[in-house]
Formats: C-alpha cells, sequence, structure tokens
C-alpha cells in the first residue's frame, strides 16, 4: 500500500511541476504529505497504536504463484484452466516441499496478484488482454496531459486537467496494484469506472443524439433498453436467490457450531435447494448428514426399532447422494472427491459392504488432482489397514498391509510430521513384524506430541508385545478450501 501511495505521489508531484501553469502550487502539500507519510511507514514500519493493529494475512509468495501459473500456463496456454480456478491449479501443482509447512492443509484460491492469477485463469490471451486495459487509458491520459498547453479558457480549464491528472494517477496506482496484490469486485468496479472517467475528461468531441417519437432509432433503442431492463431484472432475482442460499448456509453453520446439528441440516438443506448448482452446499451438507447418521447409531440399542433402522437408512442415502452431487457438480474439485471418500470410508467402518473401494476409488479421484496432497494417501492407507484386520488369510493380510505402507511412506515422505500417518504407519510396521520400524515411528511421535497412550504403545513393542489389541486408526475430516470444514467428534479408540 506505501508503494502505491509513494508512486501516486510522486506522479502527481512530477506532473504538478512540468505544468505550473496549470497546477496550483499551493496544492503540491497534499502530495508531498502523502509522500512523505509513505516513506515514513516503509522506512520505519511503524504501527500507531491508536489505530486497528495490522491483520495479518497469509498468501503465496510471488515465486510460488510464479512457478504454478507457469505450470498451469504450460497445460492451457491459450485460455488458462478459467476464471476462478486457481484452487484447482494450487492442488495440482504445488511443490511438494509445501507439505512440509505448518499450512500443508490450507488450499489457496488465489495466487499472490491479480496479474499473475490471470495469468493462470485466463492464460496467455486473458494476460494480454488486461495488459492492454491497463495501458491504454495510462497512454491516453498522459499523452494529454503532457501535450495540454497553457489555456487561455480560465479556471474551467485548469480544473479539468487537475481532474484528468488525478483519474489517471489513480489508474496508474491501481495498475501496479494489481502486480503486488490481489483484486476484488469494488477495486475492479471502481478500475472501469476511472477509465470511464478519463474517456469523457479527455474527449473533447461529443456526438449527441436526438430520439424522435417516430425514427427507427427510437425503436431499436427501446427494444434494446427493455431487453436490458427484462434480462438486468431476471438476473437480479437469480443473484438475490443465491445471496438468500448464501445467507441460510453460513446460519446452517453457525448452528452446526454452537452443536443444534438438527437445525444447522435444515438450513443447509434450504440452501442446497435454492441454489442447487452449488457443489460447497452438498459437500457439507453430506459431512451433517454423516455426523447425524454417528449420532443416531450412538443412541440406538442392539435392537434398534423399525423408526431408528429407517432414520439410519435414510441418513446413509443422504450422505452418500450428497456426495455424489458434489462430485457431480464440480468433479474439478479435490474437495468434493475428498469428502465422497470420506463418507464412503466412514461407512465403511461402520459395516456398509463395498465401501472400502467406493472410498478408495474417490480418493484416487481426489489424487489425480491433487497429488501432493497427504491427507489423502493417509486415508487410502488407513482404509488398506483396516481392511487388513478384517482379512482371513495371511497372504492377503500381508498384502494389504503392504498397499497400506506404501501409501502411508508417500504421506510421510511428503510431511514427516503428520501425526497420523505416523501413527497408523506405525500400527502397519507392527503388523508386518517389523516392530523396530514401528518403534522408531511412534518415538517421533512421542517427540512431537507425547501422550500416555504413546508410551504404552513404546512399552508393548519393547516387551515384544502387539501395539495395541484393537485399534481404530485416527480420523480428521477433509481439508477445506474455503474454511468451512465440519467438525466430527474424534473416534474412540479402544487399547
Amino acid at each position: 500500500i506505501w508503494w502505491v501511495f509513494l508512486i501516486g505521489s510522486a506522479l502527481v508531484m512530477s506532473f504538478g511541476i512540468m505544468k505550473k501553469d496549470l497546477f496550483d502550487a499551493r496544492w503540491m502539500i497534499l502530495p508531498m504529505f502523502f509522500l512523505a507519510i509513505s516513506l515514513f511507514f516503509m522506512l520505519l514500519s511503524s504501527q500507531i497504536n491508536l489505530l486497528p493493529q495490522k491483520a495479518n494475512e497469509v498468501f503465496l509468495s510471488q515465486g510460488s504463484s510464479m512457478q504454478i501459473a507457469f505450470q498451469a500456463i504450460r497445460e492451457k496456454p491459450i485460455f488458462g484452466s478459467g476464471p476462478g480456478t486457481f484452487a484447482y491449479n494450487f492442488s495440482k501443482f504445488k511443490n511438494p516441499d509445501f507439505n512440509k509447512s505448518n499450512l500443508w492443509n490450507v488450499v489457496f484460491n488465489r495466487a499472490v496478484s491479480k496479474v499473475v492469477n490471470d495469468l493462470a485463469t485466463t492464460g496467455i490471451l486473458g494476460l494480454l488482454a488486461l495488459i492492454a486495459i491497463m495501458v491504454t487509458p495510462v497512454i491516453f491520459g498522459i499523452k494529454f496531459l503532457i501535450n495540454k498547453k497553457s489555456s487561455k479558457e480560465g479556471k474551467d480549464s485548469e480544473t479539468n486537467w487537475t481532474l484528468i491528472l488525478a483519474v489517471t494517477v489513480a489508474i496508474v496506482a491501481q495498475s501496479v496494484t494489481y502486480f503486488l496484490y490481489n483484486s476484488n469486485t469494488v477495486l475492479d468496479f471502481l478500475y472501469f469506472f476511472l477509465i470511464a472517467s478519463l474517456v469523457v475528461l479527455i474527449t473533447e468531441e461529443k456526438t449527441k443524439y436526438e430520439l424522435k417519437s417516430s425514427s427507427l432509432t427510437t425503436l431499436v433503442i427501446t427494444f434494446i433498453f427493455t431487453l436490458v431492463f427484462i434480462f438486468g431484472l431476471g438476473l437480479m432475482i437469480l443473484d438475490g436467490q443465491r445471496y438468500i442460499a448464501e445467507i441460510n448456509f453460513f446460519k446452517g453453520l453457525s448452528l452446526l457450531q454452537t452443536g443444534q446439528n438438527d437445525a444447522g441440516m435444515k438450513k443447509l438443506e434450504v440452501a442446497a435447494s435454492q441454489n442447487p448448482s452449488s457443489d460447497l452446499y452438498f459437500r457439507q451438507l453430506s459431512q451433517v448428514y454423516l455426523l447425524k447418521l454417528q449420532d443416531e447409531l450412538a443412541k440406538n440399542t442392539s435392537n434398534p426399532s423399525d423408526a431408528q433402522k429407517s432414520r439410519i437408512q435414510t441418513l446413509v442415502a443422504n450422505a452418500v447422494n450428497a456426495g455424489k452431487i458434489a462430485t457431480d457438480i464440480n468433479s474439478k474439485s479435490s474437495n468434493n472427491w475428498a469428502v465422497r471418500g470420506y463418507v464412503y470410508q466412514s461407512l465403511y467402518s461402520v459395516g456398509q459392504q463395498d465401501a472400502d473401494s467406493w472410498a478408495t476409488n474417490a480418493y484416487d479421484e481426489a489424487i489425480k488432482l491433487d497429488p501432493y496432497n497427504p491427507y489423502l494417501l493417509t486415508q487410502e492407507g488407513n482404509i488398506k489397514f483396516v481392511a487388513s484386520t478384517k482379512a482371513t488369510g495371511s497372504d492377503s493380510k500381508n498384502k494389504l498391509l503392504n498397499q497400506a505402507k506404501d501409501k502411508l511412506e508417500s504421506a510421510v515422505n511428503l510431511n514427516p510430521t503428520y501425526y497420523n500417518a505416523l501413527y497408523t504407519l506405525g500400527l502397519v510396521y507392527d503388523g508386518l513384524g517389523n516392530q523396530d520400524q514401528a518403534i522408531k515411528e511412534f518415538n517421533i511421535l512421542q517427540q512431537l506430541s507425547p501422550s500416555n497412550e504413546v508410551a504404552k504403545i513404546l512399552q508393548n513393542l519393547k516387551a515384544g508385545r502387539s501395539a495395541i489389541e484393537t485399534v481404530t486408526p485416527p480420523t480428521e475430516t477433509p481439508p477445506s478450501d474455503n474454511g468451512t470444514t465440519i467438525k466430527n467428534p474424534p473416534a474412540e479408540k479402544t487399547k
């Protein structure tokens, strides 16, 4: 921000000095003041205690953003991956070393700046169009400012020149910002509004149209106005419906966070019915159905009534259908496939036949879109490990354990401090009879997060006993690309 202030203030001062006969020197104090302020904060990085503290923002570096953008345009160079798809590019092309940071489960849906973001999502043509939009008005504005001679037209001419200077500098400042930072709807609207204002100010010849009641021009313009009005009104109604759906969605999330699961589920169902094209709503709804299913299973006795059985079957069907709808709406989102796999995986743990293969297939689709995500590899490893505990023959058990080992070792290579992957990997080594390697994994866990449970496991392993008698690997909900993950209660582990 201070760099933008500095550049804008310097430009105003430069043109003011260059055109002293058109720019009142008394106003030079304003750009001087802002230039000094920007230098002060740039050099000293001060924070005034009376003002709100600077918000901490987490975003990709320029180097990481450019690396992802170049990978994206190498795949689709002309038109890019499509507007609003940087999150998919990030998941697919991020550096594997990113998983070793504390933000490994964060999905960035934008690059560090608008220029780099547009390069990845709109391709070479989109970037050239953006640069043309930035450069063209600046060239015309500067050309007008330089060529404008001292005029005898009076105060109006000086005022017009000063307005053009202000608008041109504002366009330059925002163009610079596009290289340093990202944008939003408000800033983009302001940018095009400034360009339109500059066009009006520098255009000397203006054409006027007189609409007569019987002219063909009047008929055509009336027809166009009617079309614009009807389509505009229709779009407003549709956007209004989406806006109401968004309100219901966030109300539902708020209710879920306070433990009001039934009320929250109903709000999410209303949101999904109002905007059935949103994969996010169905993705979250599938997790809520699963959460409600877990509550029902915890409440039910060994002999549930027919009504309870019906509710359980309905929740199972709803969870599966909502997850499938999310992937049908948007099959390019690894999160949609991850949640779908998580739903199947959870159903497998409660005895749903073939749910393990369904979950593996869903996770495979997610890995194609997000190949360096240790969470996905860990879940596939968990599925194979749980399947090995149910296998009857030693050959099939060892085969499943080795498959689990390969997946979990890949996850740990991506993120050496990933607790859940290390935990299950230690159990897999124990199942394969490699106690030394199992002890090594649980020693790492004890260093990362000391606990009585891990200490007991290490004691069993060192004594030549099995790590634990029966176990459910630690479970976790899939990472979200928008920070709205539904948290499930932790799974109980029997020691």
